[in-house]
């Protein structure tokens, strides 16, 4: 993280939970390649204090916490949403960078934890919100569509859509094998279908939870 960090402002590491079961850590690895994915075209929204570094001359020129002082959490996450660039930013991913808690969790406080990331996402930039509604939508839209095509396509249509569907689960397989590789994780990937139909029926009920949740302010 020192090395990265004396090329840029901000350098963005990675957290590896390896005490979550399979499907939370199959969560936070989505999270990561989206925040990756995303960041690489210059829209920031992730960071978190467990593995983010920035410099003392680029948080006091930007005012530090100040934007976001009345929030009660997540205030690396929205100072690297504020400042973060592709000119100022980059992404440590090396091995010997990895943050690995050792806490353990349960449902409710890792469900607690995703409801606030959901929270924080919503004081973000709107190009990070619009990013990650259109990433959630082109998700649900696969995993709706293909079963209702197949039961009603036709049977000359049936190959040709069985055809994306497997062609779309292997550049699926291959792109997210070579993260997981990276990232010395590559077991979390031997579910996927199953484990991204639970993220994004779980990533819903997140959002409505959220929508139900108090405003994120100081008593």
């Amino acid at each position: 993280m020192a090395a990265a960090s004396k090329k840029k402002s901000i350098a963005i590491g990675y957290v590896k939970y390896t005490n979550y079961n399979y499907f939370y850590r199959f969560f936070d690895f989505l999270r990561t390649i989206k925040n990756y994915t995303l960041g690489k075209i210059g829209v920031y929204y992730s960071g978190t204090s467990a593995n983010v570094s920035y410099s003392k001359e680029l948080f006091f020129s930007s005012n530090g916490f100040v934007q976001h002082m009345e929030i009660p959490f997540g205030e690396t996450t929205l100072f690297a949403n504020e400042v973060a660039k592709k000119s100022n930013t980059t992404f440590c991913l090396h091995k010997d960078s990895f943050v690995t808690p050792v806490q353990k969790t349960n449902f409710k406080k890792w469900f607690l934890k995703q409801t606030k990331n959901d929270l924080k996402l919503r004081h973000c930039k709107p190009s990070a919100q619009i990013a990650n509604a259109i990433l959630f939508l082109s998700h649900f839209t696969f995993y709706f569509l293909a079963p209702f095509l197949l039961f009603f396509s036709t049977t000359e249509l049936e190959i040709l859509i069985i055809s994306l569907i497997v062609g779309r689960y292997l550049i699926q397989y291959i792109s997210y094998g070579i993260i997981a590789k990276k990232l010395q994780d590559l077991k979390l990937i031997i579910a996927l279908p199953l484990f991204e139909v639970f993220q994004l029926v779980i990533q819903f009920i997140i959002f409505i939870s959220s929508l139900n949740s108090k405003r994120l302010y100081w008593n």
